[in-house]
């Protein structure tokens, strides 16, 4: 859409969300932009963030924008009307199924904290490595949640954090932003 054409899309994802009419969602600046499959258009969301949408998250019937620390997680139902459910930021969302447990996860800075209805409450911070460096992302493999950091790799499984590998010397706010699983390998990029 050329009125597009002056912003950026700092969310790195695509969400899809099927409400009746199959939607496609995009962070685009401070809104988040709905494509409609059948009627094939990007429509903005009614709803402006305080800042720039930098992570976009399908999490049950829910789509979750994160914004930085500069506003507070936004949720919708429908792509168009956001909500605040709590006031936390986060950099990253992810859903990690633990036992019979499904946890929504937020992380801020050098912590994560989890959520078990929707991002209604959220339990205590949890820090992952070295406090004074960034998660970056979030990821879910071999049933663990996976934490990626401006300088190392970690995973927790319900009751600690584990550090895979550290690479303080390569210390980049890019690092381990993706974490994909596939067939028994997890791919990132230092």
């Amino acid at each position: 859409n050329s009125s597009d054409a002056s912003k950026t899309c700092p969310a790195p994802m695509f969400v899809d969300l099927a409400t009746g009419t199959d939607f496609v969602a995009a962070g685009v600046a401070t809104k988040v932009r709905r494509y409609n499959l059948g009627a094939d258009t990007w429509t903005a969301s009614a709803t402006t963030f305080a800042t720039n949408v930098v992570w976009l998250h399908r999490h049950g019937g829910y789509v979750f924008a994160a914004c930085g620390a500069g506003d507070s997680i936004q949720r919708s139902n429908d792509l168009d009307t956001w909500t605040e459910p709590a006031a936390q930021t986060a950099n990253c969302l992810t859903t990690w199924v633990s036992g019979t447990t499904t946890n929504l996860v937020l992380a801020i800075d050098a912590t994560i904290k989890l959520s078990t209805d929707a991002g209604a409450t959220w339990g205590a911070a949890i820090t992952v490595g070295d406090a004074t460096t960034n998660i970056t992302g979030l990821g879910v493999a071999f049933g663990l949640l996976i934490i990626g950091k401006e300088d190392g790799l970690y995973h927790y499984d319900g009751t600690s954090v584990v550090e895979e590998m550290v690479f303080r010397n390569k210390k980049y706010a890019g690092n381990c932003k993706a974490l994909v699983y596939h067939e028994g390998f997890l791919y990132t990029h230092i």
